[in-house]
């Protein structure tokens, strides 16, 4: 499956486009991705392999030299969290501004029962406990299958990021470059300027 190249010049300003070309991703050409996919499809949803594979994947977008920082989050912010369907929360902070401020969060779970709700819950959460008042971006995994959100924080709600119409699951092998597509451009976008 192709992506369309319109789509691609919305995710990748035109300066970093040739840049993008030349060090395209593709994750699952890399060796310990490709083994925590197989894991994934062998196990169905449980979700160890899921995590794992998104521990190795998101460093390959937003690095150090990015002043990307990713981490395991440890604890639930707020007790109606704590208390929903067991969750794995990653985040990524970018210090571009000089805060660290998270500014995505990607939820894995063994089911999509409620996993938009629950990443909605914790992206409200995240705006709150920091200063930080720009875009803040969410990814639900489940199984080999993905979706992206924005979360806009004057309606309280999550939109499907790039057509907010439509909430789109990618599956991680079948639409590959279109996921390195939008990881590549989420990650430009929250560490515009931010290269060292």
């Amino acid at each position: 499956m192709s992506i369309d190249n319109n789509v691609i010049r919305e995710l990748i300003p035109f300066n970093l486009l040739y840049t993008h070309v030349l060090m395209i991703c593709k994750y699952l050409r890399k060796p310990v991705p490709q083994f925590y996919y197989s894991e994934i499809k062998k196990h169905g949803f449980q979700e160890t392999p899921i995590n794992h594979f998104w521990a190795h994947v998101l460093p390959l977008y937003f690095t150090q030299d990015r002043l990307c920082g990713i981490e395991l989050e440890n604890r639930s912010l707020v007790e109606e969290i704590r208390n929903r369907a067991n969750i794995n929360i990653l985040s990524i902070r970018n210090g571009v501004q000089g805060d660290f401020s998270k500014k995505v969060v990607i939820i894995s779970a063994s089911s999509w029962n409620d996993i938009t709700g629950q990443l909605l819950d914790y992206l409200k959460v995240v705006r709150a406990e920091q200063e930080y008042s720009g875009a803040i971006y969410g990814i639900c995994a489940v199984g080999s299958h993905v979706s992206f959100y924005s979360y806009n924080f004057e309606q309280e709600m999550l939109e499907s990021y790039l057509d907010r119409s439509n909430d789109k699951r990618y599956e991680l092998q079948e639409n590959e470059q279109e996921i390195d597509a939008i990881l590549a451009g989420l990650a430009n976008k929250i560490c515009e300027g931010s290269l060292r």
